[in-house]
């Protein structure tokens, strides 16, 4: 069965089969690195590995990157109590007491991100199969502990597998939990102070729809099923010039 979708990066109509199979190169970074596009009715981290490893951000070379100041900011859960007192989820800068958050991204090596604009004179990037963006979070303590690691992998049918990987046994783990399970920790944070804090986490399945209607490169993406990168986008400045001088010293090429 074939649909048809128009995409706004090359200006012309596509023809995309929810049965054809691809396989995913990413280098060296990812255990089993396998992966199948997803129809839109499979999980959206479909195409993604069921662990990765702690140290993936050193092995797979990632380059830190600033996140674009926009109102809408990730989600990190909802429903927070800490310490007993609720705490809305806009009160960033009180769940920062407890939380941290780092943006990484990489491409895979000998490829390039390609500037182009639509018939709109918009700047779209085309970004190459097995390019990934990854958000860490982690608790405020010392030693830092992971708290999520979240992942977008390019596909090669233009679609972005979205996966979120806890730590287990050593290892992140891909989460395929249904909902918003609650969940609660007793933290020593590293100024010192004892931090009680419960909430739910985020509804796997939402960050295509999210990505699609926050990102501030929308344009990018003719639909929801091929929402992507909500904040590694043209329209963060940084990319282009202190990002791609650092991403050059690291690893050796340019990848504009």
């Amino acid at each position: 069965m074939f649909k048809f979708i128009f995409n706004h990066r090359l200006n012309q109509t596509v023809i995309v089969s929810a049965f054809l199979a691809f396989n995913v190169s990413s280098g060296v970074l990812l255990e089993n690195p396998v992966a199948h596009a997803a129809p839109p009715q499979a999980p959206i981290s479909t195409g993604l590995p069921e662990t990765l490893p702690l140290d993936i951000l050193s092995r797979g070379r990632f380059v830190p990157f600033q996140e674009l100041g926009t109102p809408m900011r990730p989600p990190l859960g909802a429903g927070f109590v800490l310490n007993g007192q609720a705490i809305p989820n806009q009160n960033r800068q009180k769940l920062e007491e407890v939380f941290g958050e780092e943006f990484f991204a990489r491409i895979p090596p000998g490829t390039r991100i390609f500037p182009t604009t639509n018939r709109d004179r918009l700047e779209v990037w085309e970004y190459p199969a097995g390019t990934q963006i990854a958000h860490l979070i982690s608790f405020r303590t010392d030693p830092i502990e992971i708290f999520e690691f979240r992942i977008q992998q390019k596909l090669p049918d233009e679609r972005w597998a979205f996966g979120t990987y806890s730590p287990e046994n050593g290892r992140l783990v891909l989460q395929k939990y249904v909902g918003f399970p609650n969940v609660s920790y007793f933290l020593r944070l590293a100024n010192g102070k004892d931090a009680e804090i419960s909430f739910k986490r985020i509804n796997l399945q939402s960050c295509r729809h999210c990505h699609f209607h926050n990102s501030a490169g929308n344009h990018q993406y003719p639909s929801t099923d091929y929402a992507g990168p909500a904040g590694f986008v043209p329209a963060n400045l940084e990319l282009k010039s202190s990002w791609a001088e650092r991403y050059l010293d690291q690893n050796g090429h340019f990848p504009f």
